[in-house]
């Protein structure tokens, strides 16, 4: 039997993947899961000056569609006092150097009034070339998560879509973490019991259309 593909498989992936709860789950989620597991999707990236994640997903038409994903960038201001922040305290830096992002980091984030994460897909600048009418077309959909397969291996990638270079950042400060482990880390089970809609569950074998 094929292993089942699953999401959000750290609790910052499923976090990630907050952003497509109240989504006409039954249609556009499981052919955009369905997609992506059927490869889809090419050249996955992150574009440099607008910090969007940009992607080739294709469809019935000949050419493939292209996506866009992005979060608004955090203020000059934010970012200083929540790195500054990060850099005080030696947990949170070991835990960066593990591969892994503490919750402690999200928790100082929202009492400076940081969104890391988008809370629905109202949070994110999202265009697909498509014709279809709905916000969330399953282009958008499989593009999304695999923006969470990406962040499971890759935490800092959550501050690159809010347009902060974290190791960059830590750098200037005397922190280097650009050897940081990137590799998937365990599941929080007691985080992800917080999260809302049906994230990191496993994908369907529904047939695209």
């Amino acid at each position: 039997m094929a292993s089942r593909t699953t999401y959000g498989n750290t609790w910052w992936g499923a976090a990630w993947l907050q952003a497509l709860t109240s989504i006409d789950y039954e249609n556009r989620l499981p052919r955009g899961r369905t997609y992506l597991n059927q490869g889809r999707l090419d050249n996955l990236r992150l574009n440099p000056k607008t910090n969007a994640v940009e992607a080739d997903v294709h469809g019935s038409a000949y050419y493939p569609y292209a996506v866009s994903v992005a979060q608004q960038p955090l203020p000059p201001t934010k970012v200083k006092r929540l790195v500054d922040d990060i850099a005080r305290d030696p947990d949170l830096v070991a835990s960066l150097l593990e591969g892994e992002l503490p919750p402690a980091i999200l928790e100082r984030a929202e009492m400076l009034g940081i969104e890391l994460f988008p809370k629905s897909h109202r949070s994110l600048k999202i265009s697909c070339s498509c014709p279809d009418i709905a916000r969330v077309c399953k282009h958008v959909a499989a593009t999304i998560y695999a923006v969470s397969v990406s962040i499971d291996h890759d935490p800092f990638l959550v501050f690159r879509l809010r347009g902060v270079d974290l190791k960059a950042e830590l750098l200037s400060r005397g922190i280097d973490v650009a050897k940081a482990v990137t590799v998937k880390a365990p599941t929080a089970p007691e985080l992800l019991a917080r999260m809302t809609g049906d994230v990191g569950v496993e994908a369907a074998p529904e047939a695209a259309s």
